[in-house]
C-alpha cells in the first residue's frame, strides 16, 4: 500500500489545523469515487480543509506523479462518470459538463453534489494538484 500525507496550510490565520485529526483515506482505484465519498461525506468542511489528508491505495501506488495527484485525477474522472447521473456533457463540447437535470434519478445525488463541491473547492488548497473548474447551471 502506497501512501502520501498532505498538510493543508492555513491561508487566513483564523483556524488552526493542530486540533484536527489526520484524515486517513483508504481507497481502491476501481472504486475511488465510492470509497472517497463513503469516508469524506461524514467529515465537516472544516475537517477536510484544515485536517491532514492521508491517501492510501490498497494497490501499489504510481510514484511518478504522487499518490494524491493520482487520487485527484481518478476522482475527477469519476465525478463526471455518466453512471452517477450528476453531470452531462454540453451539446457542442464533450469536454465541458453541466449539472444533469435528471440527477434525481440517483437517490444520493444531493449528497454526491455536496461531496463533489467540497472536493473541488478544497482541491485548490492542495497545490500543485489543482484543477480548473467552472460550474454553471443546467440549461
Amino acid at each position: 500500500m502506497t501512501s502520501v500525507i498532505i498538510s493543508v496550510s492555513n491561508f487566513n490565520g483564523d483556524h488552526s489545523r493542530d486540533h484536527h485529526t489526520m484524515i486517513q483515506l483508504n481507497v481502491r482505484r476501481a472504486h475511488v469515487f465510492e470509497d472517497s465519498y463513503q469516508y469524506l461525506h461524514r467529515k465537516t468542511g472544516e475537517q477536510i480543509t484544515y485536517g491532514k489528508l492521508s491517501i492510501r491505495f490498497y494497490e501499489e501506488g504510481v510514484d511518478a506523479g504522487g499518490v494524491t495527484r493520482e487520487w485527484f485525477q481518478i476522482l475527477a474522472r469519476e465525478m463526471f462518470n455518466l453512471d452517477y447521473a450528476l453531470f452531462q456533457p454540453c451539446a457542442g463540447d464533450k469536454l465541458t459538463y453541466q449539472p444533469n437535470r435528471a440527477s434525481a434519478i440517483n437517490p444520493d445525488h444531493l449528497s454526491f453534489f455536496k461531496f463533489v463541491g467540497r472536493v473541488t473547492s478544497n482541491s485548490a488548497l492542495m497545490k500543485p494538484h489543482t484543477a480548473k473548474v467552472c460550474l454553471t447551471g443546467a440549461t
